[in-house]
């Protein structure tokens, strides 16, 4: 009875395990060729799963016993049936076979291979710009450009004295024209300072101008006369005062004094500038 028992137990086990009765699968053409269609017949019960392929397509037919078979790749190739111990395993020949291939034949026309120049000419004219571009670069680090400044052909306190000495021609002061004369002679007066000390002077108020000399880094001592000076022009054109004679030309000398006290040669000038000073020159002449 135990050893009944004990047999019956491994038999339920090997059915578990297997899931089926052992099937016989057979294929037709027992060796079909990539991409042909085969036919593959399993025997055994109307249970039967669906066939897995490996490498091969497994279509269904009308026939649960009856399977069409593809193969998909050329080498070895396995059709497995799910739950039993059978499995078909077979060689997939290539599609093309060596002995049927027709005869080569020669090769006409190829035509003529020439050199594609277009990639080594763009490779050539990168390098020579990057080349070009590193030369620049290293000339500007060496000599780098002068400052741009006006050309300057004369020293601002000539330009500013010959136009005081203008002013007083005129004889504004002697016909008492004397509103003409400070509006002219502060502009003179204005127009040094611009060119001297590089600000706007003809565009600012006194306040404004002090303000931005201050700022330019020049000391306040020098521009205690030049602010006097200009209030006392500016007394004349705003607020109609009525200064004489003697007042304006007293007015005149202070100013060319300022001018003289505080003027310089000409300091700066680029190679360029004392060119283009040579060449005006040597058209006057």
């Amino acid at each position: 009875m135990k050893d009944r028992t004990i047999t019956v137990l491994l038999l339920a086990a090997a059915v578990l395990v297997t899931g089926a009765a052992p099937s016989r699968m057979r294929l037709e053409p027992p060796v079909p060729r990539l991409g042909e269609r085969a036919r593959l017949s399993v025997m055994g019960d109307d249970s039967l799963a669906v066939p897995i392929g490996k490498n091969v397509a497994i279509l269904s037919t009308d026939d649960r016993g009856r399977f069409i078979a593809i193969p998909l790749q050329v080498g070895v190739a396995e059709i497995i049936l799910p739950g039993v111990a059978d499995t078909l395993r077979f060689m997939v020949p290539a599609t093309l076979d060596p002995d049927s291939l027709p005869a080569p034949r020669p090769l006409h026309s190829i035509g003529i291979l020439r050199p594609v120049w277009w990639p080594t000419v763009t490779i050539v004219a990168a390098v020579l710009f990057s080349i070009a571009i590193l030369l620049f670069l290293h000339l500007r680090r060496r000599h780098p450009s002068a400052v741009a400044f006006p050309l300057v052909t004369e020293a601002a306190h000539k330009n500013a004295l010959r136009r005081l000495q203008e002013i007083e021609d005129e004889k504004w002061i002697e016909r008492g024209e004397l509103e003409r004369f400070y509006i002219e002679a502060s502009r003179a007066l204005r127009g040094y300072v611009a060119d001297r000390y590089r600000v706007p002077a003809l565009d600012l108020t006194r306040q404004e101008l002090a303000r931005r000399l201050l700022k330019a880094g020049y000391e306040r001592e020098p521009f205690t006369e030049l602010l006097a000076l200009l209030e006392s022009a500016d007394t004349v054109k705003f607020a109609r005062s009525k200064p004489t004679g003697e007042e304006a030309l007293s007015w005149l000398e202070r100013a060319r004094d300022w001018i003289h006290d505080t003027k310089v040669e000409l300091v700066y000038i680029s190679p360029a500038s004392l060119v283009a000073i040579q060449h005006m020159e040597g058209e006057r002449a």
